[in-house]
């Protein structure tokens, strides 16, 4: 299914998720932030960062309430038809240097509230290899009860540097790994931001 709305779930409101919400907000989408720290969320509804980017206060200031919306619950946001969910949470290391993925399942357990299968959902954060097939997937699929290849689902690596963020995520290409082959048709309608989108289907030997 091809969405023409522009709304767009951001779970993470972190360095990934802010600085991308913030360019994609400008650039036509309706961002909807989601982040279960208090300090982020009332920083960012001031128009403010909570971390050092170059400009990014002045674009906040400009899109918040606008095309950029922030909360601390996704019941804030239970009415919305979006057609695309991106989750920049991490998964740091725990002491025995696995990934902790409390973070990721319990972001994933939040979209069950507005995600109905139709939605692209688009992991953006540093993983380990295997993380999309062998965790988020079997859970969206199982919520839905559908079969695995029928989650609509990408892994997007994130690839800014600090500082150049908003530059660089209009100016990068941004690389999209999908599974299903039918993504690769009009991405647009998706993420618009950069000057340039590579996508690549079923790379499992790299996929997330």
């Amino acid at each position: 299914m091809i969405h023409e709305n522009k709304n767009t779930l951001i779970l993470g409101l972190g360095y990934v998720g802010l600085t991308l919400g913030t360019v994609m907000s400008e650039n036509g989408h309706n961002i909807f932030g989601i982040d279960v720290n208090k300090y982020i969320v009332e920083h960012v509804k001031k128009g403010k960062s909570h971390f050092f980017e170059k400009g990014i206060n002045k674009k906040i200031s400009s899109s918040i309430n606008k095309t950029l919306f922030v909360s601390e619950s996704i019941d804030d946001f239970v009415h919305i038809n979006f057609s695309s969910i991106i989750i920049t949470v991490g998964t740091p290391l725990l002491n025995n240097h696995e990934p902790n993925y409390k973070f990721l399942i319990d972001a994933i357990e939040t979209i069950k509230k507005v995600y109905n299968g139709s939605q692209l959902i688009i992991l953006r954060s540093t993983v380990s290899v295997g993380t999309t097939r062998n965790i988020v997937i079997p859970i969206l699929s199982k919520h839905l009860n559908i079969n695995d290849n029928e989650v609509l689902i990408s892994f997007c690596p994130e690839r800014t540097v600090e500082g150049k963020a908003l530059e660089e995520l209009k100016e990068l290409p941004q690389l999209f790994q999908v599974i299903i082959k039918t993504l690769l048709i009009n991405q647009e309608n998706y993420l618009v931001i950069s000057t340039k989108i590579l996508l690549k289907h079923n790379l499992w030997s790299q996929q997330r």
